[in-house]
Formats: structure tokens, sequence, C-alpha cells
């Protein structure tokens, strides 16, 4: 394919039950631009690999079967070197696409409005078994731009995965994109974000163009059924530290590392389970933990409120 516009990179791991939705949400798409879908599997153990063969004779596709598991972001890293496209987007093997006019829709915002680096959308979220959770923006589907100073603060503006980015934003040799995915192993998304809204502001449509599966059932095979609560508290304390380095001090990463911590304290008493005090003192300081203790009692009350708020106020599927 030649002059191709959008690359769409789909990373998989053992997704048999919904690797086909995935891929055929991406598919489904109309546009007045080529697009190609570039999908790399991490050695999965179940089927998903057999069943992503039944695509390798499209002209617009190309399947990467990894011959050892190498990671979320590694594998990301990779099927991002082999893109061709002026955009790139992505999506995880178990989520899917709603809207067969969505790359449409971004390519022309970005094309016509070049001040902003991406653009991405809203999305719902569903379990395991395809029942409707919630919508993540309940109660302010409209489109607002982000800053680096809206993600610093610990607000969740978006979700990387709807994004429709610029590849310079993230594949300029300067930027070192490879030295930043070492950051974590599987969180390509959290460090990818930083680094795009470093260098300019970020557009979220109004549109619900997606779907984001939550697994809620432990033991499954993404981010947040595969890892302890510590662990992912830990993976993004160690993002957050390394991006600070990486900014040479440029940026200030405390209050999101004090939200993120105040956050695991509260999930923690929640659900009883044990505070790895000592593990969080080394790994953000005794000044910044201390700092997160102080403002725990303020967070726990305001996401009372917005539980409260959440039951009253509902936007159905």
């Amino acid at each position: 394919m030649q002059n191709i516009e959008v690359s769409v990179i789909i990373t998989s791991y053992n997704v048999e039950q919904y690797i086909k939705q995935a891929v055929d949400s991406v598919l489904m798409q109309k546009t007045t631009f080529p697009f190609e879908v570039i999908i790399g599997d991490d050695v999965s153990s179940d089927r998903t690999a057999q069943i992503l063969e039944e695509y390798k004779d499209l002209d617009n596709v190309q399947i990467i079967i990894r011959e050892k598991n190498i990671g979320g972001c590694a594998n990301a890293l990779e099927c991002l070197k082999k893109s061709k496209g002026k955009f790139i987007t992505g999506l995880d093997g178990d989520d899917f696409w709603t809207d067969e006019n969505k790359l449409q829709k971004q390519w022309e915002f970005l094309k016509k409005f070049s001040q902003y680096l991406a653009i991405g959308h809203h999305r719902y979220l569903v379990d395991e078994d395809n029942n409707y959770l919630e919508n993540e923006n309940i109660g302010t589907i409209k489109g607002y731009p982000v800053t680096m100073s809206d993600i610093l603060s610990g607000r969740k503006c978006y979700s990387f995965s709807t994004l429709l980015y610029r590849r310079e934003s993230v594949m300029e040799p300067s930027l070192k994109v490879d030295m930043l995915l070492k950051l974590d192993r599987n969180q390509a998304d959290n460090v990818l974000s930083h680094l795009i809204l470093s260098q300019g502001d970020i557009y979220i449509l109004e549109d619900v163009c997606s779907v984001y599966r939550k697994f809620l059932r432990r033991k499954g095979n993404n981010f947040n059924s595969i890892f302890s609560s510590y662990q992912m508290f830990r993976s993004r304390i160690n993002i957050d530290i390394g991006l600070e380095r990486y900014f040479n001090g440029k940026y200030d990463y405390t209050v999101r590392i004090m939200k993120d911590t105040v956050g695991y304290i509260f999930h923690c008493m929640r659900h009883c389970e044990k505070l790895q005090l000592n593990e969080m003192r080394q790994l953000m300081g005794i000044k910044r933990l201390l700092f997160s203790m102080i403002y725990f009692p303020v967070y726990a009350v305001r996401t009372t409120i917005n539980k409260i708020r959440k039951s009253f106020i509902g936007i159905h599927f």
C-alpha cells in the first residue's frame, strides 16, 4: 500500500474470545484515505494466533506473531516501528470500536486543526461478558481540550486508546521513545500520553466511538486483572518518577503521585488489603508519602460524593 494516512496498531495476548470483534471493528471503518492494520500478538497460549490467520491475506493487514513474550510496551513499540502512517492509533485486542466513521472524524479534525497533536473521544465500559457498566465520563459528554497541566493534576481526562495522534509526536528520534517505553513492561499508553502532551495539546470529541473491556474477575488477561493493586500502583509511580527525570525537572509530578497514592490507600481500606507502607516509602520518598497521608481525608470525601452522584446520574447504553 502506498501513501498510507493512518496506521492502526492492535496488540493482543490471550484474547481468543474478543480478538475477532476487535479486528472487525477496525476493518468496518469507512474512510476516504488508505489505512493499514498492524497486529502484534505476544505469544498467546490460546487460539488468538489461529484466529488472526483468517486476516493474513488482506492487503492492508500485517500480522506479527512473536516468538517469545516481550511485554505490552515492547510489542507496541515494534509495531510502531513497522507502521507507515502519518497518523497512528491503537486498540487492545479485547476492546472494540463502535463507530464506523471514527477514523474519518478524527483524521478530518487533525487535518483541519494543526494546533492539536492528537484527537480522542469518549468510550463505554463493558465487563468480560459484554455487560454494560458505565460511560467513563458520566454526565460530561462534551468536547474539550487536554493540556499537560491537566494530566499532571492527576485528573482522569481521557483514555489514550481513543487517540489518533500525529506520527512525529512519538516517533521523532530525538524523543527517544525506545528509552521511555522501558520505564514499564506493560503501560505504553501512560508513557506515550505524557510524551505527546509535553509537545502540545490534545482534543477530546464529544462522540462515543469505542468500548473498553474492564475485567472484573481476577486471573484474566489484561492489566487490571493480572496484577495486584499494589503492583499497578507501583507501576504508575515508577513511570511518573521516570518521566520526571526524563523531562529533567520541567514538570512536577508531586500532585499526580500524591493522588495515585491516596487512591491506592483508599482502595486498600475498602477491600481490606494490607498497605505496603515500607515499600511505598522506598518507592516515592517519605516527603511525598506524608503529603499523601495528609491529603487522604479530602480524597475520601470527594470519592464518596462522586459515587453518590453517579448513583443518581446515568447514561444508558
